[in-house]
């Protein structure tokens, strides 16, 4: 299977397919693996990144608690994941977990259902944290701020582990159907049916 790079290409092959009349249903493994799961993935590899620059810094901060600098670069980073793991959450209940729940495929529609059950509570743990820690600016509590932070990173890496293990390769078996290729006369046609603008 060839892995698409972007929204473009995906329309560049569909254009080219449809020039050599090739009728065909795609699935939504290739849809997903371009459009979503890639997506997701490197939403998770980027709030990862900076989850493990965050636990650097809390490193230390734990060894020089009344450093300023450490103080704001943990502050700083902490922030920084946190409006990524907003943005993140956000497509996740627009995109992500829809589609998975209304797949007619049941394994992935009830590990999506099992996984969106949970994540509620992970929100209000996030929000929480932003409300008493975030929201103020600066490091009260350094002993506080420290567990906190390191609580929240332990349940983020897991909740990040198991959607890439339990729910992303549920995609794989997913299939939807597409109407023939020779039925699709734009790439104005292909944005709206694969919802890609």
């Amino acid at each position: 299977m060839i892995l698409l790079k972007n929204k473009q290409t995906f329309i560049q092959v569909l254009n080219v397919n449809q020039k050599r009349n090739i009728n065909f249903k795609t699935t939504k493994t290739v849809i997903m693996k371009m459009a979503i799961t890639p997506t997701f993935q490197k939403q998770h590899i980027q709030i990862l990144q900076i989850a493990s620059e965050l636990n650097l810094s809390l490193t230390d901060l734990r060894n020089q608690k009344e450093n300023e600098f450490f103080q704001k670069k943990s502050l700083n980073l902490a922030n920084s994941l946190f409006g990524k793991l907003l943005i993140h959450l956000s497509m996740e209940d627009k995109v992500l977990y829809p589609n998975a729940i209304n797949s007619k495929n049941l394994k992935l529609s009830i590990k999506a259902q099992q996984l969106m059950t949970e994540i509620g509570d992970l929100k209000l743990k996030f929000a929480t944290y932003k409300d008493n820690i975030l929201s103020k600016g600066t490091i009260k509590d350094v002993d506080f701020f420290l567990k906190e932070t390191k609580d929240l990173l332990i349940i983020l890496e897991n909740r990040i582990k198991r959607e890439e293990a339990e729910l992303y390769p549920l995609f794989l078996d997913e299939e939807i159907s597409i109407p023939s290729l020779k039925e699709i006369r734009s790439p104005s046609q292909i944005k709206t049916l694969f919802n890609l603008d």
